[in-house]
């Protein structure tokens, strides 16, 4: 998979969200989240970045930083 960092701005909402994995050719994002990602706050952002970047055509797949420690094959298979 090409790795590409990209980075979205929306002067209209004032966002500016940086991707660390992005492949362009089939418009996916994958996020890699530690536990700060459960808390209120975070959550509320995740959620608000998901639905700025399906409205820009782009597919969100999330997972933990657990998940790729512990199941690391499985989270491939999902990816594919």
């Amino acid at each position: 998979m090409e790795q590409k960092v990209e980075n979205f701005t929306d002067k209209e909402l004032s966002v500016n969200i940086s991707l660390i994995f992005y492949y362009l050719k089939v418009k996916l994002v994958i996020e890699l989240e530690s536990s700060q990602h459960y808390e209120k706050e975070t959550v509320k952002y995740d959620t608000f970045r998901t639905e700025y970047l399906n409205r820009l055509g782009l597919y969100v797949l999330r997972f933990s930083n657990r998940d790729i420690d512990d199941y690391f094959e499985s989270v491939c298979q999902n990816i594919e």
